[in-house]
């Protein structure tokens, strides 16, 4: 978090401005992985049954299953 650009207060309300934020949401930043060879960066997708964790000092860790709309 100290090497993020934007405290967390001020992406929730920069997103709230175009979305409706509701629980379970994910605001997510950054890069998931370093760039490919040809300096492409990667495509990461979630499938169904994936987890996703992001922890904060400030909130802790929130962990989220991934599932299929329907």
């Amino acid at each position: 978090a100290r090497d993020m650009l934007y405290p967390f207060a001020h992406l929730i309300s920069y997103v709230s401005t175009f979305t409706t934020l509701r629980p379970g949401d994910v605001i997510a930043s950054g890069s998931l992985a370093p760039p490919t060879p040809r300096g492409e960066a990667p495509t990461p997708h979630l499938d169904a049954g994936d987890i996703v964790e992001i922890a904060s000092p400030q909130i802790g860790l929130l962990r989220n299953p991934v599932t299929d709309e329907d």
